[in-house]
């Protein structure tokens, strides 16, 4: 029996098998319903790495930059991209 929200009818006998199959239709809808550690895991799961721990760059870039400094970009970037897709 599924769960119906207009049962019991106002004013009418209270009736257990009615009752407990809205109960047990309610308990099913809970039981259900995923759990926190289930949901955690899903988040976890499908969302981006921590970036915190990924510092800004300090140093700056001379004109023409150098090789190092270009590499220096490149490799913050990649790391970077590869955190956010997780």
């Amino acid at each position: 029996m599924a769960f119906d929200p207009t049962k019991p009818v106002e004013g009418s006998e209270i009736d257990a098998a009615e009752l407990r199959g809205q109960l047990n239709a309610l308990k099913a809808l809970i039981d259900a319903k995923p759990s926190t550690d289930d949901m955690n895991a899903a988040i976890s799961a499908n969302s981006a790495s921590n970036v915190d721990r990924i510092a800004p760059m300090s140093s700056g870039v001379s004109d023409p930059p150098t090789q190092e400094e270009v590499q220096q970009i490149y490799n913050t970037l990649n790391y970077l991209i590869n955190a956010l897709k997780h």
